[in-house]
C-alpha cells in the first residue's frame, strides 16, 4: 500500500472496524491508486463483495452501478439485523 498516497492511513485503521464494510473503486483511478481499495478490501475484519469499476477514475465512477452496489449493502445490513431480533445488544450485528 502506498501510505505516501494514503494521507489519512486508512489501512492502519481499517482493523479497528467491526462492523461489515464496502469498498467500491474505480481501476483508472489517479487520485487513489487500485491498490490502496484491494488492501483495505484485504484487510477488513468483515468485507461486503468489492466493487471494482473497470477503467474509471476517482471522480467519474457509474453512478447507476454505484448505487445499486451501495442498496445491495444495505439490504444485506437490513438482512442481518433483521435475522439478530431478540438478541442482546452487545451481541448485535452493526
Amino acid at each position: 500500500l502506498a501510505k505516501s498516497i494514503d494521507i489519512f492511513v486508512n489501512v492502519d485503521k481499517i482493523g479497528l472496524v467491526d462492523c461489515p464494510v464496502a469498498i467500491m473503486h474505480g481501476t483508472a483511478d489517479s487520485v487513489v491508486p487500485l491498490c490502496n481499495g484491494e488492501e483495505l478490501f484485504r484487510s477488513s475484519k468483515r468485507p461486503f463483495r468489492a466493487l471494482w469499476l473497470d477503467g474509471y477514475d476517482h471522480n467519474t465512477l457509474p453512478s447507476q452501478d454505484c448505487a445499486e452496489y451501495t442498496l445491495q449493502f444495505l439490504e444485506m445490513l437490513k438482512s442481518n439485523r433483521a435475522s439478530q431480533v431478540g438478541r442482546s445488544s452487545a451481541t448485535l450485528f452493526c
